[in-house]
């Protein structure tokens, strides 16, 4: 969650990082027409570009609040259209599924990069939900997870590089 991560890129005082979160988050923020909290994470950007910890410290939750309860709205109006599941699916036991090669994988992946370059999330966490179905490796498994999280976060940059570790 970026959130959790700006939190700790502050926290940790690792600046280089959080200016890279406070830009994927101005990213994200600009595509779903969050304005001025998108103006609030650029601030943020370039706080961490002049090395402003002091304004960083001061200011980094009231971002982070901020972006959480923007997704918070999000998920409940979903929610509450019915366009969200609220039942979390159950994953099939391992012994139950079938591998997949590694050409077929990383063809998948590429395949669900692709969406996620152009903001299919749907897609893309179906496709994700379908690689989960097949057996592989408990660190390709998390890539996924991670993915299908970040995509979720409508972070496209996150959840695009957790595919590409696949």
């Amino acid at each position: 969650e970026q959130s959790a991560l700006l939190r700790q890129y502050a926290e940790t005082h690792s600046v280089n990082l959080y200016r890279i979160e406070a830009h994927s988050l101005k990213s994200v923020l600009a595509s779903i027409g969050g304005a001025e909290l998108s103006a609030l994470a650029r601030e943020h950007e370039d706080a961490a570009k002049a090395r402003d910890e002091s304004f960083i410290n001061e200011h980094y939750k009231e971002l982070a609040d901020r972006y959480d309860a923007l997704l918070d709205n999000v998920e409940n109006y979903l929610r509450s259209g019915g366009l969200l599941e609220s039942v979390e699916k159950k994953e099939t036991p391992a012994a139950e599924m079938q591998p997949i090669s590694a050409q077929d994988k990383h063809a998948e992946a590429a395949r669900i990069r692709r969406m996620i370059d152009s903001f299919d999330s749907d897609a893309a966490l179906e496709a994700i939900d379908y690689l989960l179905g097949f057996s592989m490796s408990e660190g390709d498994r998390e890539a996924l997870r991670l993915a299908a999280e970040r995509l979720n976060d409508y972070d496209y940059d996150g959840a695009s590089q957790a595919i590409a570790t696949l």
